[in-house]
């Protein structure tokens, strides 16, 4: 699977840390792309765009994969925040 691309100045946009951490959440829950998929907000097409840092998530979008991650959406976000300072 093809990695995100990390900027020359190793600074991770918001767009790459949701995508890799969303990446490691769902690989440490043992659930696949298609796992996530739900009814009218998101495929496994999409889910590979967002991992990838290709897309960007919509707010309904982040709700229900902080739901399907099962952490509260401050949660995920405090990640996504660490992973840009740490990067």
């Amino acid at each position: 699977m093809k990695q995100p691309d990390v900027p020359e100045n190793g600074e991770l946009s918001p767009r790459l840390a949701f995508g890799q951490i969303l990446r490691e959440r769902r690989k440490a829950l043992g659930l696949s792309q298609t796992d996530l998929e739900g009814e009218d907000i998101m495929d496994a097409s999409y889910i590979s765009k967002l991992e990838l840092g290709k897309s960007q998530v919509c707010l309904d979008g982040f709700l229900y994969l902080a739901e399907r991650l099962g952490m509260k959406p401050s949660e995920l976000m405090k990640e996504v925040e660490n992973k840009i300072k740490t990067s």
